[in-house]
C-alpha cells in the first residue's frame, strides 16, 4: 500500500468510527481522578491485522493527591489517559471466542492504532508552550505515541472538549511535528 493510499485507509476508517470512539473517549473521562480535578478520558480504535477486526477501548488518566509531590521526580506515580488506551486497545484477543481454554500461540497480537481520541479541558502545554483549541498529548504521552510500534505517523488524532463542541483532528505525524519532536525512520514505514 502506498503512503497516500494508507494515509486514506486511515481517514476512511476513522470517519467511519469517529462517534463511537469519541464516545468512549467522553465515557472514560467520567472515571478519571486527579488532585487538581484536571480530567482526561481517551479512546484508542486498533485494527487486527490477522482477524480484520476493528475495536475501541477507553482510558482515563489517574493522579491521586498523594502522588502530588512525586509527580517530576517519578512518572510512575502518575497514569496518563492515551497510554492506558492503547494499551487496552492492543490487549490479545482470543480469535475465537468458542475455546475459552486458547493457548498464547492462540491469540492475535497484530494489531495497528488506526485512530485516538482525547477528552479534556484544554490547557497550555508544559514542554512546546503551545495553547490548541483541544487537549494534545502532553510530552510523556507524545513519547509513548512515537516508542509505539503500533502506532503510525497516519494515525488519526481526534481532540474534543469536554461537551464534544469544539474538536481537533490531525494525524499523529501533524500532531509530534506541532510539538517539535521527530518520528524514526521505521515508525514512518508503518502501514
Amino acid at each position: 500500500m502506498q503512503s497516500g493510499e494508507r494515509r486514506a485507509w486511515f481517514l476512511s476508517v476513522f470517519e467511519e468510527w469517529r462517534d463511537p470512539l469519541l464516545q468512549e473517549a467522553a465515557d472514560a473521562r467520567r472515571h478519571a481522578r486527579n488532585y487538581r480535578n484536571f480530567l482526561v478520558g481517551a479512546a484508542a480504535l486498533s485494527y487486527s491485522t490477522s482477524t480484520r477486526s476493528l475495536r475501541v477501548a477507553g482510558g482515563f488518566n489517574f493522579m491521586p493527591r498523594s502522588s502530588e509531590a512525586y509527580v517530576y521526580a517519578d512518572q510512575a506515580t502518575r497514569m496518563c489517559a492515551e497510554p492506558l488506551a492503547i494499551s487496552l486497545a492492543l490487549q490479545p484477543v482470543k480469535s475465537s471466542s468458542s475455546n475459552a481454554n486458547a493457548t498464547a500461540d492462540e491469540w492475535d497480537e497484530g494489531h495497528v492504532i488506526v485512530a485516538v481520541a482525547v477528552v479534556g479541558e484544554p490547557q497550555m502545554d508544559a514542554a512546546s508552550e503551545i495553547s490548541s483549541q483541544t487537549l494534545h498529548p502532553c510530552f510523556q504521552c507524545r513519547v509513548f505515541l512515537q516508542g509505539c510500534d503500533q502506532v503510525s505517523p497516519n494515525t488519526i488524532f481526534l481532540g474534543a472538549t469536554p461537551g464534544l463542541s469544539v474538536q481537533e483532528v490531525m494525524r499523529v505525524d501533524e500532531l509530534i511535528a506541532l510539538h517539535a519532536t521527530h518520528w524514526t525512520d521505521a515508525q514512518r514505514n508503518l502501514p
